[in-house]
């Protein structure tokens, strides 16, 4: 199986069926190793996930191992909280930073915290007016 089509598979996977780009409208998480699969696959294939909605948790998870290959819309919304084991999601350091800097993670099956579009920017670029173009050149 190529790249590519393991990309896609464990894309869809997380998020149902998707091209490339992967365009995310409304995700409210899942199972963290699979969102880590699947960010380990569609950062080796080099396939472009844009994030326009809301990306909850493990979602969030993704988008942050998988930049640069991800950008964000002005309708992006990122959820965050710990897991069920207790843990904080796992997140790139200065995604954590953020997080801690500002209260921490709340409690798994609580009101998860939130980060706007205007917080995200300073993480993942914003998609230019045609998004599949650009983040996966070689």
């Amino acid at each position: 199986m190529s790249q590519i089509s393991l990309a896609m598979v464990l894309l869809a996977r997380v998020f149902g069926p998707c091209n490339d780009p992967c365009i995310v409208l409304h995700n409210p998480g899942g199972h963290v190793a699979w969102f880590e699969a699947a960010a380990r696959a569609a950062k080796a294939a080099q396939l472009q996930i844009v994030i326009n909605g809301f990306c909850g948790s493990s979602c969030m998870t993704l988008a942050s191992e998988a930049r640069p290959y991800v950008c964000i819309t002005p309708r992006a919304e990122f959820a965050y909280h710990r897991t069920n084991y207790g843990d904080p999601i796992p997140l790139g350091r200065d995604l954590d930073g953020w997080i801690r800097a500002r209260g921490g993670y709340p409690p798994f099956r609580g009101v998860p915290g939130l980060m706007s579009y205007d917080a995200a920017r300073a993480f993942w670029p914003t998609c230019g007016p045609r998004p599949s173009e650009g983040l996966n050149e070689q």
